[in-house]
């Protein structure tokens, strides 16, 4: 089984992906704003060395970021449309982490992808990591269109692999 160097896993969760991409990585970074979730996250890493669990969010701004629990979902959606938020995280660009050797992405933030994926234009162009990213319709939410990520990943020359339900695969071209 061949090993790759560093995985990104933004939107990590409880660590599903994580402990995942542990077996095939070198280094997982696990980024992971909700606290609730970050709890269960260090659980299910405990013991796996190749892991590195940041609390934050991921986007354009820095500072903090109000979220709104969701009510059918383990997770949270980025206030922008919801009159109060439930908590508020902090945040910051992902080329602000310094990450390096990057292979791959995975992005799966609620519909806030292609903020993410803006923060992080100079890692992905520089390293150019394989993505997945989860672009379903809650992503008209912020960006105003479904496909707004995948489209600008398009435009810095990546293209779709593959396509499962919502979920993406983009490679360099």
């Amino acid at each position: 089984c061949k090993t790759y160097n560093f995985a990104v896993d933004i939107g990590a969760n409880v660590g599903l992906w994580s402990r995942i991409l542990a077996k095939r990585f070198n280094k997982v970074a696990s980024v992971e704003p909700i606290p609730e979730n970050l709890e269960c996250l260090y659980l299910n890493t405990n013991g796996l060395s190749n892991v590195d669990i940041y609390p934050f969010a991921i986007s354009k701004d820095i500072g903090m970021l109000e979220l709104k629990y969701m009510d059918d979902a383990a997770t949270a959606n980025v206030v922008g449309y919801f009159d109060k938020y439930d908590i508020e995280v902090q945040c910051k660009p992902l080329d602000d982490f310094g990450f390096t050797d990057v292979d791959f992405i995975k992005i799966d933030v609620e519909g806030y992808e292609r903020n993410v994926i803006e923060s992080g234009e100079f890692t992905i162009r520089k390293y150019r990591p394989v993505i997945t990213l989860e672009q379903a319709k809650r992503a008209v939410k912020y960006d105003g269109y479904k496909f707004a990520a995948i489209q600008l990943l398009a435009s810095w020359g990546m293209t779709i692999a593959w396509e499962n339900h919502g979920d993406y695969c983009m490679v360099w071209e």
